[in-house]
């Protein structure tokens, strides 16, 4: 989620056309373009465990919670979600087409400005939205629109771009790469202590519960992740590795607070009148912090 104008789009298909390479050597398989509810199962049934990549995705999440052609993904989506069989019958099938373990990755981007006019409060608080993790890109301060015309111009984005494909494809090539991760004997007691002390700043916070339980259980999902970001499919997952996940989820946290925020209810505006100067002094200009840096003032409403 980013202001518009941002080059979202841009940037996502830049980093795609790089890791395809001149060869066009897929990275990794991706989920095709939607169309109807009927047509998605289908393309998940050919395509699962793919890379889902959503433009405009308030715009997409609005025709599923609106629209009866798109209706019946939401349901399939968190029978997904919770590892559970989907299936479907269509008009000219007499049995039914079932995925018995459905899943995907899912990228979506969208405007941060229309978003709340996408999706109303009470969707946001709904099922499907809260399984997802946000994420605010805030506008950089070292540079603007104006210091590029055109952007990837010139040799030294060559040669960034040559070197992040070499990148992927060696951690491709790692040992393990494709195999069971396990976890080291300190890292779930890690996990579980960290999980403890949100009770004191999340626990009070305006963030619903649902929303903070469901980011803490997608730390599982980016320990393998980062593992294999850092080179290290061979080893166990470490805490090192646990530290980035749960620093990520807390920043998941903060995100989805700054956007309850911004639909501006009663409460957000509770909110944003007594806490949010002292939330801004806390944090400063940057959301990528850990919730440590919380004051009592910043997550009590």
């Amino acid at each position: 989620m980013a202001s518009s104008a941002s080059s979202q789009t841009l940037a996502t298909n830049r980093v795609k056309d790089t890791l395809f390479g001149e060869d066009q050597t897929a990275p990794v398989r991706m989920f095709p373009k939607y169309s109807s509810d009927a047509q998605w199962f289908i393309d998940l049934k050919e395509n699962n465990g793919s890379y889902w990549f959503q433009d405009e995705v308030g715009q997409f999440f609005k025709l599923v919670l609106t629209q009866s052609n798109y209706a019946r993904i939401k349901p399939w989506i968190l029978d997904a979600y919770s590892h559970e069989e989907i299936a479907n019958r269509l008009k000219s099938e007499e049995h039914k087409l079932t995925v018995t373990d459905p899943h995907f990755t899912f990228l979506g981007l969208t405007v941060r400005e229309t978003w709340k006019m996408n999706i109303d409060l009470p969707s946001m608080l709904d099922s499907l939205c809260q399984r997802f993790n946000n994420v605010i890109a805030e506008n950089r301060t070292d540079s603007d629109m104006f210091d590029h015309f055109l952007f990837f111009q010139g040799e030294k984005n060559k040669i960034e771009q040559e070197g992040l494909r070499e990148m992927w494809l060696a951690l491709c090539a790692q040992k393990n790469s494709w195999g069971d991760y396990t976890l080291a004997p300190e890292t779930m007691p890690f996990i579980e202590a960290w999980w403890q002390e949100l009770r004191p700043t999340w626990g009070n916070s305006l963030l619903p519960g649902s929303f903070i339980r469901r980011i803490g259980f997608s730390v599982m999902s980016y320990l393998v992740v980062i593992h294999f970001l850092l080179g290290r499919s061979q080893q166990e997952i470490d805490v090192e590795t646990a530290q980035i996940a749960t620093r990520f989820a807390e920043y998941h946290m903060e995100c989805a607070l700054v956007m309850f925020r911004e639909y501006d209810t009663g409460q957000t505006r509770t909110f944003s009148k007594t806490t949010f100067g002292c939330w801004k002094n806390c944090f400063g200009n940057s959301l990528a912090r850990s919730s440590s840096t919380f004051c009592s003032n910043c997550v009590v409403s």
